[in-house]
């Protein structure tokens, strides 16, 4: 089914979630706790994914679940590339900071 790379994309995302740029966002946010959950939430669905996709196969009620599952996984993948995205563009500005004060120390 076209479920079958739902689990690859779940790990994409568990793996955007453990990511350290993100995790600095989202500590300075204040949202690093909503991160955790969903990191642990992600694993613990990647343990069920295995089953299900075999499942899916014959099971409408287990291949609705893996549909909606599969368009939360994009929508986390969303999140966590803005928490990326933001944690480079800080990381930009501070060396751009930085960059401009060495000059007038000189």
């Amino acid at each position: 089914m076209a479920e079958s790379l739902l689990l690859p994309m779940v790990r994409g995302v568990v793996g955007k979630a453990t990511d350290t740029l993100v995790q600095s966002v989202t500590r300075m946010w204040g949202v690093d706790e909503d991160r955790h959950r969903l990191e642990r939430h992600l694993e613990y669905v990647q343990s069920m994914l295995v089953d299900a996709e075999a499942k899916s196969e014959t099971n409408h009620a287990v291949w609705t679940w893996m549909k909606e599952l599969k368009a939360a996984a994009y929508q986390a993948d969303d999140v966590l590339d803005n928490f990326q995205y933001e944690a480079l563009r800080c990381e930009a500005e501070s060396g751009r900071s930085l960059a401009r004060k060495v000059p007038k120390l000189l």
